[in-house]
């Protein structure tokens, strides 16, 4: 569960996980190279592994013992067509999406929302780091 957990300046879950790899994907579909990550708001940027493979991750396991369990695919809105550096708009981005990331109940999703598990939510309560 979420009891005792704690969200800041995140729309919807502590953690937003995007590959390295499913960035590269989405910026050769957009047939753009300088398409920045920041544009999607993650605050975990994952290499080693698959294009999506985050989609399917259950747990993550990151330092001393912290734990973070998924929480859902993050669905996308036109915000990802904004560049937060200059402030321009391009429809490339969440056109790509669409064209390959649409899921159940005609969702466009990239990236996979993670929270801290109750035991590492639990620790760090404890060390007075979790609120």
């Amino acid at each position: 569960g979420t009891r005792g957990a704690s969200v800041s300046l995140v729309n919807e879950e502590q953690f937003l996980a995007i590959s390295e790899a499913s960035m590269e994907e989405l910026r050769r579909r957009v047939g753009d190279d300088g398409l920045d990550v920041a544009r999607f708001r993650a605050n975990l940027v994952v290499g080693g592994c698959a294009a999506h493979a985050e989609d399917a991750w259950s747990l993550v396991r990151a330092g001393d013992g912290v734990e973070l369990v998924a929480a859902g695919l993050c669905r996308r809105c036109s915000t990802v067509n904004v560049d937060p550096a200059t402030g321009s708009i391009s429809a490339g981005p969440l056109r790509a999406l669409a064209d390959y990331r649409r899921g159940d109940k005609a969702a466009v999703c990239f990236g996979a929302f993670f929270r801290f598990s109750e035991e590492t939510q639990t620790a760090l309560s404890a060390r007075g780091g979790g609120e």
